[in-house]
């Protein structure tokens, strides 16, 4: 239906499931258009904790079918995208008083035979040695050297997010970052969506995935359109200088019931988080809530490791908010993260498809949910194989990291190491692109600081949307966490310019 201004889906938010939905609906043939009020990836999808995992957590709900279905789209993602997956063995310290060791020994046990049979054959081909599970028992406390292993897979959350939007725009996706949706009316058989930047769209469908802004956009640009209320769930986490050596995570049972990770965060970092509590918009001006949170991951680390922290260790701090639909529960660990899709269509044309919930892992099934719901209004057929086709830099033979670093430093024999690795983890086959138009190191341009160089910033100015020095730092190459105030300042005037 693609004419001037007019779509046949709008997509509001540009977060993973916005994004998402966004690549799976121009894949069917659809016209479409995303608006994200920031940047892509500037909420919750670029704060989580990066698992690609079944959720262990989720047994104790006996949430089967959502731990299984988890699995199933973590298995599709290795192949999608095998750059950005990574595997990751995670260490349980056994506390008798707060989960007997049977009972957990018992959810791993059911845990693994959840995965699907590739799943198995994969982790087949990992096997832990006795010496690295004891490797990592020593790094705990005496009391806490009793240790259960089980294996997950870790992401860079944010350049999933990107990668989709990426593959949205090769499919005819149009994208538009820094620009809100200001209002939404319906109009006979359509709706008619004006920007902040006073731009009016048309479209037949409209996906409300917002996030944690839903009920803002719920109440003031799309009034009474939805039954559903959800809550406000926030989650803390914070980076410190490294806790341990070696690839690999724990998780940390809490007195409440919640549970917190801890993560290889770049090379000399660890990620704690996240601690989770129910959130209103008013507590954002709280900062002891802040405080709060932080000194309850830096108690936690201490109760169980050698090395202990303390808010003075913390590099950085960040939390985000994300909506959780599901009205019998008020502790956040018990509350279900499954997506819920609310359908309004009252005229029968023109409908309103809100997103409430979903965890990262499942974000494909969830996109291709909403085009199913839509299906009926806009005819748009599924395209054969395209949920399971490669993400931009994805396509790397055999999904083999060696062999395509390998591949790297044959054809850019000048490129350092770290730089090599750098690019493959973050971009896969995109890496040529990047280096196109280099011939030596001296043809990447001017350099920034840690590996960073003009050549990987015109490429994210012109095909990643960013338009400023956190876009990079922290949404597309994470290397904000070792960039200082004057290198960041240095960058910005890039954009400034």
């Amino acid at each position: 239906m693609k004419a001037q201004n007019r779509y046949d889906v709008i997509i509001i938010g540009g977060g993973i499931h916005g994004t998402g939905v966004a690549a799976e609906a121009a894949s069917r043939g659809l016209s479409v258009l995303l608006c994200e009020k920031d940047d892509l990836a500037s909420g919750a999808s670029s704060r989580t904790t990066s698992l690609i995992s079944g959720g262990l957590n989720r047994l104790e709900k006996l949430e089967l079918d959502l731990v299984r279905k988890s699995f199933q789209e973590q298995a599709i993602l290795r192949k999608r995208a095998p750059h950005l997956l990574r595997h990751l063995s995670f260490y349980i310290p056994v506390v008798p008083a707060l989960r007997p060791k049977r009972k957990l020994k018992a959810g791993i046990l059911l845990y693994n035979s959840l995965r699907p049979a590739e799943s198995r054959k994969f982790l087949q081909n990992r096997q832990r040695l006795p010496s690295e599970d004891k490797l990592a028992a020593d790094k705990l406390k005496p009391a806490f050297q009793d240790v259960l292993a089980y294996d997950d897979c870790s992401i860079n959350d944010s350049r999933l997010v990107v990668s989709n939007a990426l593959l949205a725009k090769k499919l005819g996706a149009e994208i538009l970052t820094r620009v809100a949706v200001k209002k939404a009316y319906r109009q006979k058989d359509h709706w008619q969506v004006t920007l902040s930047s006073d731009q009016v769209f048309e479209c037949k469908a409209l996906v409300n995935a917002s996030g944690a802004d839903i009920n803002t956009l719920l109440a003031k640009a799309l009034p009474n359109q939805s039954r559903c209320v959800p809550q406000l769930v926030r989650g803390d986490q914070i980076i410190v200088p490294k806790l341990y050596k070696g690839y690999y995570g724990f998780l940390l049972q809490m007195h409440d019931g919640q549970a917190i990770y801890t993560l290889p965060y770049k090379r000399d970092y660890t990620l704690i988080g996240s601690v989770e509590q129910l959130w209103t918009p008013e507590l954002e001006v709280h900062e002891a809530f802040s405080m709060q949170a932080i000194d309850t991951l830096c108690l936690t680390v201490n109760d169980y490791f050698n090395q202990q922290i303390t808010a003075d260790d913390v590099v950085k701090h960040s939390w985000a908010v994300r909506t959780v639909y599901d009205d019998t529960e008020t502790n956040p660990q018990r509350m279900s993260y499954d997506t819920v899709l609310d359908l309004d269509c009252p005229d029968g044309h023109s409908p309103l498809v809100n997103i409430f919930g979903g965890r990262l892992t499942t974000y494909r099934l969830a996109s291709r949910q909403v085009m199913d719901v839509l299906r009926p209004y806009t005819r748009a057929e599924k395209t054969p194989g395209f949920s399971e086709s490669f993400l931009p830099g994805g396509d790397i033979i055999d999904g083999s990291m060696n062999n395509f670093v390998n591949e790297l430093q044959v054809a850019y024999p000048w490129l350092d190491e770290e730089p090599r690795w750098r690019y493959a983890r973050l971009y896969g086959s995109l890496t040529h692109q990047i280096l196109q138009n280099c011939m030596n190191a001296n043809d990447m341009g001017h350099h920034y600081g840690h590996h960073l160089y003009q050549c990987e910033v015109n490429y994210l100015k012109e095909h990643e949307w960013a338009k400023s020095a956190d876009d990079i730092l922290w949404r597309r190459t994470r290397l904000g966490i070792v960039f200082n105030e004057a290198e960041t300042q240095n960058l910005q005037k890039n954009f400034n310019n």
